[in-house]
């Protein structure tokens, strides 16, 4: 379970999985299985194979709507059918409102679409009705969409405001807005502190693979790409960066 799935109880995925093992399998468990496996096929790197198995969520009753963000994610990373997966992430919001990290999908996909005035319309909203982490981690959120956009001193900003926050999982994108401002020791140093603050995302170790391979130290960088490599499933930079 990811580690910052805050909007789940710790130990409810752990409660789930014995429930899973019952036989015959009760009727009302049947969807959360159908949730179990698309997490594992895609955590198996079987992508096409948890993609397909994500159509069982859109068929789900509408009270298991907000299963079908899964479907959202996988529509805009495995298919880039933005539209089609923006209305599977309204389907979330319409039973589970608390799913915050929806909206900033919405964003994305609008973003994807060209719409990057909506896009914004949308983040600026979302941060502004939230509150405490929730309300870093979306600023933060905001901030990486800024450096996609080109934007590296306004992701600066609000990418330093997350983390004033507590947002921990934005000092790589921050480091990133660094690297991109002409600033590379500094992008470095921040990386390197990183993992002790956020030891479950592999993209500081990609971004510091690829400033490394940008200062020529070709082994340096070789050894953090094949440790973001080993974890979980790497996205495709990943291994591009690493075959560079």
């Amino acid at each position: 379970l990811d580690a910052d799935a805050r909007e789940l109880a710790p130990d409810l995925m752990y409660g789930l999985l014995a429930l899973l093992k019952t036989k015959p399998l009760p009727r009302s468990l049947k969807p959360w299985q159908s949730l179990m496996r698309v997490n594992l096929l895609e955590r198996l790197t079987r992508t096409e194979e948890a993609f397909l198995a994500t159509e069982e969520l859109s068929a789900m009753p509408a009270r298991y709507g907000w299963m079908r963000i899964l479907r959202g994610i996988m529509l805009t990373r495995v298919r880039f059918a933005y539209k089609d997966a923006e209305t599977d992430f309204r389907a979330v919001l319409r039973t589970t409102p608390r799913f915050w990290k929806t909206k900033a999908y919405i964003a994305e996909a609008a973003l994807c679409q060209g719409e990057r005035e909506r896009a914004f319309k949308t983040m600026d909203s979302l941060v502004k009705g939230l509150k405490g982490y929730e309300a870093a981690a979306a600023l933060g959120w905001k901030g990486e969409l800024r450096l996609w956009c080109g934007d590296y001193a306004g992701a600066l900003r609000d990418l330093t405001g997350s983390i004033r926050g507590g947002a921990h999982m934005s000092m790589c994108w921050r480091a990133a807005s660094l690297y991109k401002l002409g600033k590379p020791d500094q992008a470095l140093a921040e990386l390197n502190t990183y993992p002790k603050k956020w030891d479950c995302d592999q993209e500081g170790l990609i971004w510091r693979g690829e400033i490394k391979r940008g200062q020529g130290r070709l082994k340096e960088a070789m050894e953090d790409l094949d440790a973001a490599v080993r974890l979980r499933n790497a996205p495709l930079w990943a291994h591009v960066n690493r075959a560079m």
